[in-house]
């Protein structure tokens, strides 16, 4: 008994319909050219799927030694599959067989499947922020449902504006849902590519919903054309006050920088290598106010970095000046003047008055040296000198002819 190709036929779920990634199963029967069923193997038939794309799709027969023949094969894409089963060569009856493939039910469906968050934002993400740009992938199924579960390969590729491709994180929250990080390097319009990729062919792939994105960048902080500038970056300064200068961000154009958040940091070294205590202050508007106060003269070197690069014209050094201390300054000598008068009042105008003047240390009555001088007008300058302080009062008093004078006598503390 001789199969008839024209003869044979081919029948199962596997050439009805069928789904992504779940094998398909057909029988193929051989007949003789009456139609009868043949009851043995050993009949060659072959066959060959063609998916959506023209691609081979693998497909395998085992001959069951009765007369008919299971091919199986697993779709890798959704669409019409187009499946040819020969035997000699000879198309079997009714072949081609087109087989509709459905999407999977188990996978995420792209073109359901969205992205949202800030790193999809237009004039959110900067090209050099502390923190990477993210996005959420969302996965859909085919049915419009949200998943639940992991396990799907979702892709991202960015380009950027000088055409570079800008490594992309993609994290499974096995929720569903996909956290994706990058770091932009360039300002302007980066296109974002999210795909679904095909779990059997990777290289196989499709867009997410409104998949690509142009994300378009802001200038970031660029560390090379930062300035800084105030009385604390000039010569001559004193080391008894604090020092004070402005940091201001700007971008690689040399544009300032309008908002806040870069990490500036400031350091000042003295004329021993010693590092001096400064504080910065983020004004949020693309500004920073540094404060040091520095300690003993010389020559101090100042220095501010982002992200461990010098800022422009930075380090310098900055020439400390001693400064006179209020804490530590005291007055030294003492001055003052006696005008001498008649029994009316009237200032005299010769000198050769008995004035004297005594100052006394009130606690061991210990006498303190003056000079006194006449200045041969009626008026007579006593000039004294007191110890560095030291808590103690002393009692002036000045006479005339041994009479204290108007207010004499009076204490003086130290």
């Amino acid at each position: 008994m001789v199969a008839d190709p024209t003869q044979c036929v081919a029948y199962g779920p596997g050439l009805e319909n069928g789904e992504q990634y779940k094998e398909g199963v057909f029988t193929i029967e051989a007949r003789n050219k009456l139609g009868q069923k043949i009851p043995f193997g050993g009949h060659p038939f072959t066959a060959k799927i063609k998916g959506p794309f023209g691609e081979d799709v693998p497909v395998s027969i085992v001959d069951n030694g009765d007369g008919t023949a299971t091919a199986t094969y697993t779709p890798v894409a959704p669409g019409d599959h187009v499946v040819e089963v020969k035997l000699n060569d000879i198309p079997i009856k009714d072949a081609p067989f087109t087989v509709p493939i459905d999407y999977s039910s188990e996978t995420a469906h792209a073109g359901n499947s969205w992205a949202d968050g800030p790193g999809l934002e237009n004039g959110v993400n900067k090209n050099r922020q502390l923190e990477p740009s993210v996005f959420t992938i969302h996965a859909v199924d085919k049915n419009g449902q949200p998943k639940t579960t992991g396990g799907d390969l979702f892709d991202v590729i960015i380009e950027d504006p000088l055409f570079d491709i800008i490594p992309a994180t993609v994290l499974d929250n096995n929720d569903g849902t996909y956290t994706v990080n990058y770091q932009a390097k360039e300002p302007g319009i980066n296109v974002i590519d999210i795909v679904l990729r095909n779990k059997m062919k990777p290289v196989l792939y499709e867009h997410i919903k409104d998949s690509p994105k142009h994300v378009d960048i802001k200038s970031g902080t660029d560390a090379s054309k930062c300035t800084a500038e105030g009385p604390g970056l000039v010569d001559g300064i004193k080391d008894t006050e604090p020092a004070k200068f402005k940091v201001q961000a700007r971008d690689r154009d040399g544009k300032p920088i309008t908002e806040g958040g870069d990490n500036f940091k400031p350091k000042v070294t003295d004329p021993n290598g010693n590092e001096v205590p400064c504080e910065i202050k983020d004004n949020g508007d693309g500004t920073y106010d540094v404060e040091y106060n520095p300690d003993i003269p010389g020559p101090h070197k100042v220095d501010v970095t982002l992200d461990d690069t010098h800022i422009k014209d930075m380090p310098k050094t900055v020439k400390v000046k001693a400064g006179a201390s209020a804490a530590t300054s005291f007055i030294e000598s003492f001055n003052f003047l006696v005008q001498t008068r008649d029994k009316r009042g009237e200032n005299l105008t010769t000198g050769g008055m008995d004035v004297k003047t005594v100052i006394t240390n009130s606690a061991d009555g210990g006498e303190v040296p003056l000079k006194q001088t006449d200045k041969g007008d009626g008026t007579y300058l006593i000039e004294y000198s007191l110890p560095v302080p030291s808590n103690a009062t002393y009692l002036i008093n000045t006479t005339i002819d041994g009479k204290s004078i108007v207010g004499a006598p009076w204490e003086q503390r130290v």
